[in-house]
C-alpha cells in the first residue's frame, strides 16, 4: 500500500470517528446521527430510513465516504470518480463498527483484514450548486508529521499558501482549534519554528486536516 493511500484512509477514518454528523448505510437501511459531539442528549438526533441495498457498510459525513467489508470490493456507491481501495487491519475500524452495530446491528466479520474504499481526492470547497470540488492528490501528497487530537498534519511541497495566523513561538491546541474549523483542510505556511502542545514544527509548508469533532 502506498503511504499517501494509507494516510488518506486514516484521515477519513479519523474524520468519521470524530464527526458530529455521521450517516451509516447497510443491508437496505441507513441511520443518520447528528449532534454526536454535543454533551446534551437533547441536542443529539437519530433518524432511520430505507435505502438501496449496498455491499458492505458505507460510512459518510460531509467530507468523507468510506465503504467497508470483507473480500473483494464491490463498486462503491459514493459517486466517486477516483477511488482508493486497500486492505487494512480490522482493528483500525473498531470504533466505527461499534457505532454501526449499535444502530443497525452490523456484526464484525471476525477476520483480521478488511477491504476499504474511499475517494482519492481531498475536499477543496463547494461550488455554487452545492457540489464538492475535490483537490488533486498532487496538492496534498506529503509526509504525515502529526496525527492526533482530531488533526492530521502533512508536510507538503512549497506553493502559494497563506501564512499561519500564529501567536508567537508557542501555541496551545485550543488556539489551533480556534484557527481551523471542524471538517476543514488548510494549506498553510509556517514562517518560524513553533511548538504546539508537545509537538514542534519546523518552518515549512503544511496541510492541516481537522476532523469534524
Amino acid at each position: 500500500m502506498r503511504q499517501d493511500h494509507f494516510s488518506r484512509i486514516k484521515g477519513a477514518i479519523c474524520s468519521l470517528e470524530n464527526s458530529t454528523f455521521l450517516s451509516i448505510s447497510s443491508r437496505g437501511m441507513a441511520v443518520t446521527l447528528d449532534g454526536r459531539c454535543s454533551p446534551y442528549v437533547s441536542h443529539q438526533s437519530v433518524e432511520f430510513e430505507a435505502v438501496e441495498e449496498t455491499w458492505g457498510v458505507l460510512f459518510r459525513n460531509k467530507l468523507n465516504r468510506l465503504l467497508v467489508g470483507p473480500g473483494e470490493l464491490a463498486l462503491c456507491p459514493c459517486g466517486c470518480e477516483k477511488l482508493i481501495g486497500e486492505e487494512i487491519p480490522a482493528s483500525f475500524l473498531s470504533a466505527l463498527i461499534f457505532v454501526a452495530h449499535k444502530y443497525l446491528g452490523v456484526q464484525g466479520w471476525g477476520i483480521p483484514l478488511l477491504r476499504v474504499s474511499t475517494h482519492g481526492h481531498a475536499l477543496s470547497m463547494w461550488d455554487a450548486e452545492g457540489k464538492p470540488i475535490w483537490r488533486e492528490h498532487s496538492e496534498t501528497e506529503g509526509e504525515t508529521v502529526y496525527f492526533g487530537n482530531g488533526f492530521e498534519v502533512k508536510k507538503v511541497a512549497p506553493s502559494r499558501m497563506p501564512l499561519l495566523p500564529f501567536f508567537g513561538e508557542e501555541m496551545s491546541v485550543q488556539q489551533v482549534r480556534e484557527i481551523f474549523p471542524p471538517g476543514s483542510e488548510n494549506l498553510i505556511q509556517v514562517p518560524i519554528r513553533i511548538r504546539v502542545g508537545c509537538q514542534s514544527f519546523d518552518p515549512g509548508h503544511y496541510l492541516v486536516i481537522r476532523g469534524e469533532g
